[in-house]
């Protein structure tokens, strides 16, 4: 078939797709203006909908019988109609809650309009066979991050607040406001404006919603005290000297933020272009991973449209750049080194891409990504043959014998404390914390914490990872969609058959022991900053903080014995989107 041709056909389908889902969106708004929420608006809208979608299937085909293309596309079509099942459901509980619950229900059924746009534009990648990877996962993680950041308020999101506050203060420094160091200087809007701890009911929500409509009153700037004491709430603006943690974490939402001031948008209004601003960063960063990396691309598709990952997507948090710092670094890597060298383009801008990205991930976190930062280093010096495999033997094997007799020696002639422990109190309970002299005196404790804390709190840490509970993690996903994630990344990091590369064992055991190492070094971290001495496992680790080296972990299992085709891909794909929508679904009508 002529490619033209059919490139012409497919976008004059895709018009009248898109002129159908705005046809229903105009009638399911008049249904509701002059029908309220009844059942025959309900029913109408429906029917509309359902007839509005079925164009979508009819108008996919070209010169392929009906039979014939159910037959081709018969995962694709179950996955749709399920898919448009749920959301008609929705649809149908939005239109009959609007009396009820106001303007979120108002909100839910207009956040049904791309989801629809969605479905239609998965449908048509994927029936056309001219989808990638890359192409899928912008509208995917477009049409879920837009979900997230709507129906969340602004502090409804873990630990959000004092990011956006931190992002607020790098915004003055892009702005020229000064700062004495101990006070901020805030419109008087933004100084109101609560950020208390959320426990969102319905009527909150109603009424955030109505704030975000209204406008800017008091523009004029206003020293704020920072207040340690006040830490819920704006009165309290955290890091007045934002150089003092790594800044350019906040630079872009900063910038989203800036440039709602400086439009004198409102204070919710600001802060959602902040949250804007770093979702598509985050698009654009993984898409763009995701189009370099010669193997893996399934891997990294998947852990990036998990429910935590767009949620994190969808706020201010400075987990987004350590995730995109992270995936860069290792899909660089693999584009420099695994590629064949007539493959490699803008070779120059590559290498300083990788620079960038592994330099700007080395100290984040208290330097416990610091191992993956260094990966791109530990295949050069391979590929070079620097350090012969003997060297790392014999290291290896030092090391091990030393601690050994280091620890024989401390529980046998020196058992008892070596040096003087300070005592350092917590701030969220009436107790002391774990001190890096304490486990100079009593170095295996260290290991019993870790095992402690492996043995109880691993299936939290890979639940509330991929996304069981969002917001302040107490908003609940379905257990079985949870379920289907977890199955989703297994299946991810099967080896394709259309790959001709392939990871060595060498680089495989280098990506599972820095992983291991970041681990132990994120446990470690919270052990000694947020763990009461009486405990007997560490406090304070969220599934959330191993993202940054979740891509590394599923590549590391990626061996060359099982393989899967592109079905496997249709699968993964149809599923993970299916399972991506109930989730948005679930998450907009848990308020009712």
């Amino acid at each position: 078939m002529n490619t033209s041709f059919t490139n012409k056909v497919l976008r004059s389908r895709t018009a009248v797709i898109l002129g159908l889902n705005l046809v229903f969106c105009l009638i399911s708004e008049a249904c509701v203006l002059f029908g309220g929420s009844s059942y025959l608006t309900v029913g109408l809208a429906a029917l509309v909908f359902m007839i509005c979608q079925a164009g979508i299937f009819f108008l996919l085909r070209q010169e392929i019988h009906p039979k014939e293309w159910v037959k081709e596309y018969w995962f694709v079509l179950i996955a749709a109609v399920l898919i448009l099942f749920r959301t008609l459901i929705t649809l149908a509980q939005s239109l009959s809650a609007l009396d009820i619950a106001g303007a979120y229900a108002s909100l839910c059924l207009k956040l049904t309009i791309p989801i629809f746009y969605g479905i239609a534009a998965m449908t048509i990648l994927m029936s056309h066979k001219k989808y990638s990877f890359a192409k899928l996962f912008v509208i995917q993680a477009a049409l879920a991050g837009t979900v997230f950041c709507l129906i969340y308020p602004m502090n409804g999101i873990a630990d959000e607040p004092q990011h956006m506050r931190t992002a607020y203060n790098l915004s003055n420094i892009l702005m020229g406001i000064p700062s004495d160091g101990k006070t901020v200087m805030m419109r008087s809007d933004d100084a109101a404006y609560d950020l208390s701890f959320p426990d969102y009911d319905l009527n909150d929500m109603n009424a955030y919603l109505e704030d975000l409509s209204e406008p800017l009153e008091n523009s004029s700037l206003t020293a704020v005290t920072d207040d340690m004491s006040s830490s819920q709430s704006l009165d309290y603006a955290r890091r007045p000297r934002v150089f003092d943690t790594e800044w350019y974490q906040y630079l872009i939402p900063a910038l989203g933020m800036t440039i709602g001031r400086l439009l004198g948008l409102n204070t919710i209004s600001m802060y959602l272009l902040g949250r804007f601003f770093n979702l598509i960063f985050y698009i654009a960063v993984i898409a763009a991973a995701i189009h370099l990396m010669p193997i893996g691309k399934s891997a990294l598709y998947t852990m990036s449209l998990l429910p935590m990952s767009i949620q994190l997507a969808a706020s201010v948090s400075r987990d987004v750049f350590r995730i995109t710092s992270a995936v860069l670094t290792v899909a660089l890597t693999l584009y420099l080194f695994y590629n064949k060298s007539e493959e490699i383009r803008y070779k120059k801008t590559a290498i300083a891409a990788l620079i960038i990205s592994s330099v700007s991930l080395l100290p984040l976190r208290t330097y416990v990504y610091s191992l993956i930062a260094l990966l791109p280093l530990f295949v050069y010096i391979d590929r070079k043959k620097w350090i012969p495999v003997k060297v790392i033997r014999i290291a290896v094997i030092a090391i091990s014998l030393i601690a050994i007799i280091a620890l024989g020696l401390k529980y046998t002639l020196f058992y008892g404390p070596i040096v003087e422990e300070p005592v350092k109190p917590l701030s969220w309970i009436t107790e002391n914390r774990y001190t890096i002299q304490h486990f100079i005196n009593y170095p295996l404790d260290f290991v019993y914490l870790c095992r402690n804390t492996f043995w109880q709190l691993s299936p939290w840490y890979i639940d509330t990872m991929i996304g069981s509970q969002l917001g302040w993690l107490n908003d609940y996903v379905p257990v079985v969609l949870v379920r289907i994630f977890g199955i989703l990344l297994i299946i991810s990091f099967f080896r394709r058959s259309y790959e001709s590369e392939t990871l060595s064992v060498k680089m495989r055991t280098a990506m599972i022991l820095f992983s291991f190492i970041s681990i132990l070094m994120i446990i470690a971290g919270m052990l000694i900053t947020w763990t009461p001495i009486t405990y007997g496992a560490v406090e304070g680790v969220q599934g959330r903080y191993f993202l940054p080296i979740l891509l590394p972990i599923l590549l590391s299992f990626r061996g060359n014995k099982i393989t899967a085709n592109e079905k496997c891909d249709i699968v993964l794909i149809c599923v993970q989107f299916a399972a991506l929508v109930y989730t948005m679904e679930f998450m907009m009508l848990r308020l009712w």
